[in-house]
């Protein structure tokens, strides 16, 4: 782990359930800052939409995934005043949009549909997302009967590097990995990386040659080889908690190349050392989020503060964190908020 640089005020955009999915329903999005305390300011909540619960975004352009029955995509244009809508929401055929990212070129919206184990491709312009370019519905099933019946795409993430996206498929124990060139395209050919039977791949962040993935139904994370995706090699696993399965959720990389992960059944994160030339994990530390249900995380811009989306609990827990040993320590108290599910960072 890197030294920790100069103290900073990280801003955010903070996704929320506007159903009651989980917690009390919000009014929308809502700005949030963290100071160089860790200390917290909200704002005002805006409306975007039913359920806005993951965020995306390029310059100033916000895609918003709605998470309901009848899957969608929206996006809108952040100014001084607030974000305006760009175009109309656009459906992805699938339901329950639960994640979206976009191409490094910000001409494509990759939209995760969990329930109905599927990916939506649309194009993103100055008008807005567009009408959907490709759906890909996914095969499979896993051992879990009670939650492997059938594929669930969980998240769809950029390889930059490699020039494709990656989708964790919760349902098939299975990584799906597109070429974006191929997308763009058109075409849903796809390699597929299959996991630990029962693991339950939701999210996973790309460190260099390796994707560590955060595996929900097991508790554990996993390393893949992403230069030898035919092989699937798990080059090492570590259990994110002491205890029994976490129900893992999200999973975030520092500034300082720390990672760490949300461990809902016991409402816990811990934090991993991950080391991409020698392949290997370590756990580093376990702390109580003082909420339940931890959804999302994100680290704030200088890598000082950890915060939490407490979404069953309606609220914000800021943990600091020691960039040398990846100890984790609390900062005031939890700050109110409805039913916080995505924490967008926006540097």
């Amino acid at each position: 782990m890197s030294s920790s640089p100069a103290p900073s005020t990280t801003a955010f955009v903070l996704g929320a359930s506007t159903t009651g999915f989980l917690g009390t329903p919000a009014a929308g999005i809502r700005p949030v800052e963290v100071d160089e305390t860790g200390a917290v300011w909200l704002g005002d909540p805006v409306d975007v939409g039913a359920d806005p619960m993951y965020l995306a975004r390029h310059g100033d352009t916000l895609v918003v995934a709605h998470h309901l029955d009848a899957g969608a995509v929206s996006a809108w244009r952040l100014d001084d005043e607030g974000p305006e809508p760009l175009g109309a929401q656009q459906p992805t055929g699938g339901a329950d949009s639960c994640h979206v990212s976009i191409s490094p070129d910000g001409r494509w919206a990759f939209s995760a549909d969990y329930t109905s184990g599927s990916l939506s491709v649309h194009p993103l312009g100055p008008d807005g997302v567009g009408p959907q370019h490709l759906r890909v519905a996914y095969e499979g099933s896993g051992p879990d009967a009670s939650r492997q019946e059938s594929p669930h795409a969980h998240q769809a993430v950029v390889d930059a590097a490699r020039s494709q996206l990656v989708v964790a498929d919760l349902g098939a124990d299975r990584l799906r990995v597109h070429d974006l060139a191929a997308l763009a395209a058109g075409e849903d050919t796809h390699a597929d990386v299959h996991l630990r039977p029962g693991s339950g791949p939701r999210h996973l962040v790309v460190l260099g040659r390796h994707a560590v993935i955060a595996n929900e139904l097991d508790g554990t994370l996993g390393m893949v080889d992403l230069e030898a995706p035919e092989r699937g090699e798990i080059t090492a696993i570590v259990s994110t908690m002491a205890g029994s399965a976490s129900a893992s959720s999200a999973l975030r990389r520092s500034p300082t190349g720390l990672l760490a992960v949300a461990n809902r059944t016991p409402n816990t994160v811990s934090t991993i050392l991950a080391d991409d030339e020698a392949g290997t994990l370590e756990l580093l530390d376990e702390f109580p989020v003082a909420g339940d249900h931890p959804r999302d995380i994100e680290f704030t811009t200088d890598g000082r503060f950890l915060v939490i989306a407490n979404m069953a609990s309606d609220s914000l827990t800021v943990l600091a964190v020691d960039h040398e040993t990846g100890r984790l320590s609390p900062v005031g108290v939890p700050v109110a908020t409805p039913a916080p599910a995505c924490l967008l960072r926006m540097d």
